[in-house]
């Protein structure tokens, strides 16, 4: 299987679970033996959190070939521990576009990692919600982009 199809393979799953329940799913919504141990390495968990400095976000879980893909696991931090500058909006733009359109997004971007610097990527990002209507949390895949020989 190429690595982006995962992402096309996710976003059957999260739709699927979004017409049964018939509202956006909860992380405790997600089952990984449901999802296929092909997802799982390229998925990372994220809640919405706020403060007076207003709308961050946190790592819940960061998968393994995302770890590896941007040079750390950023699992258990927040954005503004993780991401430094610039790098910020590249990385949060998806997650406020999703939260604003109320339906998941996908792009085509760039990660930095130090050794290899930037690298193309294509990302998926889908709501999810704790009460199944206000968007609390994403789960967002993250996969290199590949060329089929």
């Amino acid at each position: 299987m190429h690595h982006n199809d995962v992402i096309r393979r996710f976003d059957s799953y999260w739709r699927s679970l979004h017409a049964r329940l018939g509202h956006f799913p909860a992380r405790s919504d997600l089952d990984p033996i449901d999802m296929g141990a092909a997802i799982l390495p390229w998925t990372i968990l994220v809640e919405l959190r706020e403060d007076d400095g207003g709308v961050y976000f946190y790592y819940r879980l960061c998968g393994t070939e995302v770890a590896h893909l941007i040079g750390r696991d950023v699992t258990g931090s927040t954005t503004r521990e993780a991401i430094s500058g610039g790098h910020l909006q590249i990385i949060t733009g998806p997650y406020l576009y999703t939260l604003k359109e109320a339906c998941p997004s996908f792009w085509k971007t760039s990660i930095f990692h130090k050794i290899y610097h930037w690298r193309p990527v294509v990302r998926g990002v889908w709501p999810l919600s704790r009460d199944g209507q206000k968007i609390d949390g994403f789960a967002n895949l993250t996969v290199p982009v590949l060329k089929r020989p």
